[in-house]
């Protein structure tokens, strides 16, 4: 049986919106089929949030916090923690500070298990302030910037692109490639997510998952509606 892994914003539901009835539909009839898990960089809260509970009730399970905690059934199984230096999130806080971009909605350095994650806009920014920002750091490549200082300044830890406002800083060795050991052996993998490119907090999954097996597939989305297409040829029994 194929085991499917999904991220969550930007591909399972837009980023901090609520799943659609359409796309819990069809999650339900791929989890009624194959293993299914959530691997996100988000707290449990905001998978709660974002995803229905009869979807919940149907996955195999989820991993948030970049795979440093797995919940069953509502349930926390396991999670991992680490007290980050109060030197380097000062640090961190004074490169945010530090930014030229002008707009801050608050939030700017969140806490989650075994993780930080830092946003220059902030985590309360609404979609069009999201936007904005993403805009702004394709041109500007300052999260690739941050997050290179980062690791050359604190060299005991990994800091990856997040979503389209954020930077998701691990201990070394705690990025969701750390996933790969935990799923069942049986049956390929498929991953779906949209930041498969090196650099981003999907590749370490990605690429331990390749080397692990050459059935397991990484599928690149670039939005909700392309992971769509990917559930509907799936079941239907057309993937390519």
């Amino acid at each position: 049986m194929t085991i499917l892994l999904f991220d969550m914003d930007g591909v399972l539901t837009e980023a901090r919106q609520p799943m659609t009835v359409e796309m819990a539909q069809l999650v339900i009839a791929a989890a009624s089929r194959h293993s299914s898990y959530i691997v996100t960089g988000s707290d449990c809260e905001k998978v709660r949030e974002q995803v229905p509970p009869d979807v919940l009730g149907w996955l195999a399970g989820v991993f948030t916090c970049g795979g440093n905690e797995f919940w069953f059934a509502g349930d926390c199984v396991f999670g991992a923690r680490h007290d980050f230096p109060s030197e380097m999130v000062e640090a961190i806080e004074a490169l945010l500070k530090a930014s030229p971009y002008p707009v801050r909605t608050g939030a700017h350095v969140e806490r989650r298990a075994g993780m930080l994650n830092v946003s220059v806009v902030g985590r309360n920014a609404d979609p069009l302030q999201r936007l904005a920002y993403a805009g702004f750091d394709r041109t500007a490549l300052e999260r690739e910037a941050l997050a290179a200082t980062i690791m050359t300044r604190f060299p005991g830890y990994e800091a990856v692109l997040g979503g389209d406002i954020s930077i998701d800083i691990v201990p070394k060795g705690r990025t969701k490639a750390q996933v790969a050991g935990l799923l069942p052996s049986k049956g390929p993998v498929y991953f779906f997510a949209d930041r498969l490119d090196p650099g981003g907090n999907d590749w370490p999954l990605a690429k331990a998952l390749r080397a692990a097996s050459p059935a397991n597939r990484n599928f690149r989305v670039n939005s909700p509606k392309d992971t769509k297409v990917f559930l509907e040829a799936l079941l239907h029994g057309v993937m390519a």
